[in-house]
């Protein structure tokens, strides 16, 4: 994540399907910290 912040690479295409179980306080921790880069797409999280 702190490279693909550097570098601009972007993830690769995953099934959303797969992140249904993950729980909403989890899901805001990561947006948290991808928060902190500025500069990485909500999909990082």
């Amino acid at each position: 994540m702190a490279l693909r912040s550097l570098t601009g690479e972007a993830l690769p295409e995953v099934e959303t399907d797969l992140f249904e179980d993950i729980s909403p306080e989890s899901m805001l921790l990561a947006q948290q910290v991808v928060d902190l880069f500025g500069n990485l797409p909500k999909e990082q999280a």
